[in-house]
């Protein structure tokens, strides 16, 4: 799983940043976080992944998903289509998928809010 593969990066790499060297900060050992090269979190062939201290992580292209291209606006998922979807399905994961969004954490937050706004009540 993807803890033996991020284990595995950090121990050969002796738990040094593969970037800086270091392996502690202020007298403490570091935690290395696991870097994707490509950017895509769910390329994890060893190939693509690299142990880095918090700093140098910061500091690459592809931290926390940079190199993602933003949304064009014309994908954009509006309340009103997310109720309408709600009311068709009955079930805000059926409706969130109906509209092309991921039925996962925030979306289900976003469209128990637009139902709110509109006064719906829901399950």
């Amino acid at each position: 799983g993807w803890d033996n593969k991020r284990l595995r990066v950090i121990y050969e790499q002796d738990g040094k940043c593969n970037h800086c060297g270091i392996d502690e900060w202020q007298n403490k050992p570091l935690t290395l976080e696991v870097d994707h090269i490509d950017g895509n979190n769910q390329n994890n062939e060893r190939g693509n992944l690299e142990g880095l201290c918090p700093n140098c992580h910061s500091l690459t292209e592809t931290w926390c998903g940079r190199n993602k291209a933003r949304k064009d606006p014309k994908d954009y998922v509006t309340n009103e289509e997310k109720v309408k979807a709600y009311l068709e399905t009955g079930n805000i994961r059926q409706a969130l998928l109906k509209v092309g969004l991921v039925a996962k954490g925030a979306n289900y937050g976003q469209m128990k809010k637009a139902l709110t706004e509109w006064g719906i009540d829901y399950k």
